[in-house]
């Protein structure tokens, strides 16, 4: 009997999931051109996003900056999601997502605009 109840829980939850992950928009967020000026001069700044495409975080922040984070992300997760790329182990990337500055600096996780913007000098998008 007890078998037969967490087979249901089971169920309930992968449906959930799935009915979730329908209904969720899906792509990148369209940014007007202040908002890609922004993402732009990150990357000029010499701004470094390291991520994994399997992580939520780094997704968040993908979406933050829409289809120009291409500039300043660099992608930390093997394909097969077997450990790690080169380049990341060689850079010491332990957390997703993690930002390194021109100055040497360090911040994990989720950046406002605002934050990226104090730290890099890039005028915020209004």
């Amino acid at each position: 009997m007890k078998l037969i109840k967490w087979i249901t829980i089971f169920v309930l939850v992968a449906v959930g999931l799935v009915t979730v992950k329908i209904l969720t928009p899906t792509g990148k967020t369209t940014l007007n051109p202040e908002q890609e000026s922004f993402s732009a001069c990150l990357a000029d700044s010499g701004a470094k996003f390291y991520g994994a495409s399997w992580c939520p975080h780094c997704n968040t922040q993908k979406d933050m900056l829409g289809e120009s984070v291409s500039k300043v992300y660099i992608e930390c997760s093997l394909p097969d999601r077997s450990g790690q790329t080169p380049i990341c182990n060689s850079e010491g990337i332990r957390s997703y997502p993690t930002w390194r500055f021109a100055d040497g600096s360090e911040q994990t996780g989720v950046m406002t605009l605002k934050e990226l913007s104090q730290k890099t000098g890039c005028k915020l998008p209004a």
